[in-house]
């Protein structure tokens, strides 16, 4: 009687189709979870920003000032200037307030410092920014490097761009907001923010009350440095305070 052949094993064929259908189902693995590890990276990355920019926005609602324990503010008694000098103790300048943060976004970092300005005025108390004469504190600084590659594209007012990249968040002052008189408190709930050009204080005096608190607020834009993906961080706008909203898409 005439056995069949019974073969073992494989044919080249089969091992060969085996392979490529193996290698295109591991490289299409690799590709979602280098796809999904970038998504979470650029998310991490936003939310670092989102959550530096609240912090400075809250250390001002709070009352709470990153400054240096010597550092001295007095007033110039030639043009009432504010004069900083080291070599004083924290919490002992009186003729000085902390008022504000100012936010200044780099390529690829974001700089964060704060701000004080006069108590008082020709002997009365301070109720608006232009009175304060404000100042940014150098000895505060706070160098934020952003993550996983994380890049500032632009800030945009609106549909507008803008070639700026500083924001100073300013606790509101009675007068400038339609209180009428009435004295700056330390750790006041309500903050105003503006654009600063170049990011001198000086620049805004003048168009202070017209330019705070845009009514489509103040949009930073960021790109991946992961992906092709562009990242919204809206600062205010309908009708909101300085609170942040985050938006992801292909374009900002």
């Amino acid at each position: 009687m005439k056995c069949g052949s019974n073969p073992k094993g494989f044919t080249i064929v089969e091992t060969l189709i085996f392979l490529a259908v193996s290698g295109a189902l591991l490289f299409s693995a690799i590709a979602v979870m280098s796809g999904s590890q970038n998504k979470s990276r650029f998310n991490d990355a936003l939310y670092d920003v989102q959550q530096q920019i609240d912090s400075a926005v809250n250390n001002l609602s709070t009352g709470y000032y990153g400054g240096s324990d010597n550092l001295s503010c007095s007033v110039d008694s030639v043009n009432g200037n504010i004069v900083l000098s080291v070599g004083g103790v924290r919490g002992q300048s009186p003729q000085c307030q902390f008022i504000g943060r100012m936010v200044t976004f780099n390529p690829d970092n974001m700089v964060i410092q704060s701000i004080v300005g006069l108590t008082k005025s020709s002997g009365s108390d301070v109720t608006s920014f232009n009175d304060s004469k404000a100042v940014v504190v150098p000895a505060t600084i706070q160098t934020i490097n952003y993550k996983y590659g994380l890049t500032f594209n632009k800030l945009q007012l609106g549909a507008n761009a803008s070639t700026e990249r500083n924001i100073a968040f300013i606790s509101a002052f009675p007068e400038d907001n339609g209180l009428g008189a009435g004295i700056l408190k330390s750790g006041n709930l309500q903050n105003d923010f503006v654009v600063v050009p170049g990011g001198i204080l000086d620049s805004i005096k003048t168009t202070y009350l017209a330019s705070k608190n845009p009514s489509s607020g103040i949009t930073v834009c960021l790109k991946s440095g992961t992906n092709s993906e562009y990242a919204a961080i809206t600062i205010g706008g309908e009708g909101r305070s300085a609170t942040t909203s985050r938006l992801i898409g292909t374009s900002c």
